[in-house]
Parts: structure tokens; C-alpha cells; sequence
């Protein structure tokens, strides 16, 4: 490991981002234009490097890694996590990831995959934060009152804190994001001056209003409800998702609104459509409908390696590649690497076959490459 590291260490001193800008392209463009029929079958030999044979080198509940409890306070609120670090960190600083997981409150499920990269990243020599969400698990704070602002936020004020611990080598800073946490971390890249590196695995870069209709509609057809039905409910839950996106909805077409899905519960299966607006969802996804927080993108350049599945029913993929493409068009940025799997979905499962995509030993080649 430390043989490689110097190695890659001299090689990026030697290289241009120029040199790297010209690498990168090519993927962002194929990935922006075509990604109806991008195929990624070439990616499983691309996860052969270093950072690969490392990832699949870890034995579970037989390696062990360090690791301490962390916290920190925002908001009067304090947060809890986990800091894993390689064994090496006394003797040097490490690279690290700040990592960061989907939507929901499940604490327990929310920090599967996380834990599960943390792991691995310290196993090879890479430090790794996970910490529980806002409002989820030991962590503070009121899951029905906050927003995706207020994850972002305490996303950047980790980043801040762990800039200050004397074994973290802040040239070597990256975050990491799935789904929900996938979308915030080319943010969080471009929003902090710590942050060197981004990576997401599914995260949707549309609107969070574009984004959860997407979904739903996607759970209706999964649940095989009638197309008739499906397009009535889905005119309501765009109508709803639509006034919850505004400051001040018009009470006149909450009476409205609030009037059809009354009369229609007569007959739509239970569940299919929204609650009534006084009873309705209050969490981060939907206390957040009017949030731009895509905005910072635009300033987004920093390398970054975005993964997406083809088939994902979670995030309209399509879109997100436009937007990014459009977004790192603006930013200028040249250092993006998108990889799309064919059939794959949310959780980068292939949706006919079950079988695994490698997307994590791409993740660990990507990070190695950059000196990681």
C-alpha cells in the first residue's frame, strides 16, 4: 500500500489536470447522450486495478479495522457517528471519505451501506465518517421538521470539523453519497473548500418535486394498479407535490384538492393517493418540494464519479444525466466519470439476472487513481 501510494503520488505531481480533463470527458458526454442504451459491461474488467483487489481482499468478521465514536453539535442538535481509520493513522494522515447515506428514518437500514464501505475504506487505508441523520438513530433533531437544507448543512459543517483533526490529510478529502445522500454529495463538493472529490451511487440530480413523482408513479406500476387509476392518482400527486413546493399555497385549491382525494377514497385502493393537506408527509423529502438546492452544481468542479443504474425506478436517470451534463457544461468542469449500467437498478442490481453489478470496485479504482 505504501509502495502504490507513493508511486500514484508522484504520478499525479507529473500529471496535468489537463491530461485528466481529456480522460474524463468522453465518459460524462457518452453517459449525458445516450444513456437509454449504455451498457457498462466493460466495467467489470475496469475494476481489476489496486483499489478493487483491495476492496475484495476485506473477509467479513474476520478483518478488523479501527474505529472511535464521533459526534458533533449543529443546531443545538448533536450527531453521532462512527470514524473508522486505517491502522497506519498514527504514524501518518489518512485519506478520508465522508460519507453519507439515503432518505428515510430507519436508522438501522440507513446505515447499512455506509457501514458497509466505511469498513472497507479503512481496510484499505482510506478513513471513512459515518454518522447518523439528522432526526434518525443517536442523533438529534426532529425528522418532521427538518429539510434536505438542513442534511446538507450538517454535511458541511462534518466537512468542516473533520478539516480540523490533525490525522486527516485534507488533500486527500473526498465525500461519498447514496441515493438520497448520492445527491448531496456533488454539493457538498462544491459548496466546501475542504472537499477534494466527490462520488454518488444513484443520486438524482433533478428536482426533488421531479424526482418523488418519479417514484411514485414507478410503486404504482410496480404494484400493477390499473393504468386509469394510476393517472387519476398521479394528477393528484402532482398537484399536491406542486403546492407543497410553494411558500404559501392558495388555501382556496388546498380546499380544492383536499375535496377530490375525500370523494375519490370512496374508490381508489387505500394508499393510492395523498393525504389530506393537514395530515399529509412531513420529512426531509417532503418538507423540501421548493428547495434549489441543485444551484451549487453549477460551480461543481472537482473530479467526480457518478454511478447509475439504467433500470432505476427510484431516479428518472435520463434526466439526471442531462442535468449533470448540462450542469458541468456550465461549471466547466472536465473531471466527471459516469458510468451507467445497463438493466441495473436503484440499489445497482441487475434487474433480470439479481446479480451484482461491480460498481464497488470501480468506486475503490477510482479512488486509488487519484491517490486515495
Amino acid at each position: 500500500m505504501t509502495v502504490f501510494l507513493a508511486r500514484c503520488r508522484a504520478e499525479r505531481r507529473a500529471s496535468t489536470m489537463r491530461a485528466v480533463a481529456a480522460l474524463m470527458l468522453p465518459a460524462l458526454a457518452m453517459a449525458a447522450f445516450i444513456p437509454a442504451s449504455a451498457n457498462a459491461q466493460g466495467a467489470a474488467s475496469d475494476a481489476t486495478g489496486p483499489g478493487a483487489t483491495c476492496f475484495r481482499s476485506f473477509q467479513r468478521g474476520i478483518t478488523v479495522v479501527q474505529s472511535e465514536p464521533w459526534t458533533m453539535v449543529r443546531k443545538s442538535d448533536t450527531l453521532r457517528g462512527t470514524l473508522y481509520l486505517p491502522d497506519s493513522t498514527a504514524r501518518t494522515r489518512t485519506p478520508l471519505m465522508l460519507l453519507l447515506p439515503g432518505g428515510g428514518t430507519d436508522a438501522r437500514i440507513l446505515m447499512i451501506t455506509p457501514t458497509y464501505f466505511a469498513q472497507r475504506l479503512a481496510h484499505c487505508g482510506i478513513g471513512a465518517l459515518v454518522y447518523h441523520k439528522r432526526g434518525t438513530g443517536e442523533s438529534g433533531g426532529n425528522p418532521t421538521t427538518m429539510s434536505m437544507q438542513d442534511v446538507l448543512d450538517d454535511a458541511l459543517h462534518a466537512a468542516r470539523l473533520l478539516a480540523t483533526d490533525a490525522r486527516v490529510d485534507t488533500g486527500r478529502f473526498g465525500v461519498m453519497g447514496f441515493s438520497q445522500g448520492g445527491r448531496l454529495a456533488p454539493l457538498v463538493a462544491a459548496l466546501s473548500p475542504h472537499v477534494q472529490a466527490a462520488v454518488s451511487v444513484s443520486g438524482p440530480m433533478t428536482s426533488i418535486q421531479r424526482t418523488r413523482a418519479y417514484a411514485l408513479e414507478n410503486s404504482f406500476r410496480t404494484a400493477r394498479v390499473r393504468p386509469a387509476r394510476l393517472d387519476s392518482a398521479m394528477s393528484l400527486w402532482n398537484r399536491h407535490l406542486a403546492l407543497l413546493a410553494q411558500p404559501s399555497p392558495d388555501p382556496d385549491e388546498l380546499e380544492a384538492l383536499d375535496a377530490t382525494i375525500a370523494e375519490w377514497n370512496a374508490f381508489m385502493p387505500n394508499g393510492l393517493l395523498p393525504l389530506a393537506w393537514n395530515a399529509r408527509e412531513r420529512n426531509e423529502i417532503m418538507n423540501s418540494m421548493g428547495l434549489d438546492i441543485m444551484a451549487p452544481l453549477n460551480r461543481m468542479t472537482s473530479p467526480w464519479l457518478a454511478l447509475y443504474g439504467a433500470d432505476d425506478q427510484v431516479v428518472p436517470v435520463g434526466e439526471s444525466l442531462a442535468a449533470l451534463h448540462t450542469a458541468m457544461t456550465t461549471a466547466g468542469n472536465r473531471q466527471v466519470d459516469v458510468r451507467v449500467w445497463s438493466g441495473a437498478d436503484h440499489n445497482m442490481v441487475v434487474t433480470a439476472t439479481r446479480q451484482d453489478t461491480p460498481f464497488e470496485g470501480v468506486i475503490f479504482d477510482w479512488l486509488f487513481a487519484r491517490c486515495f
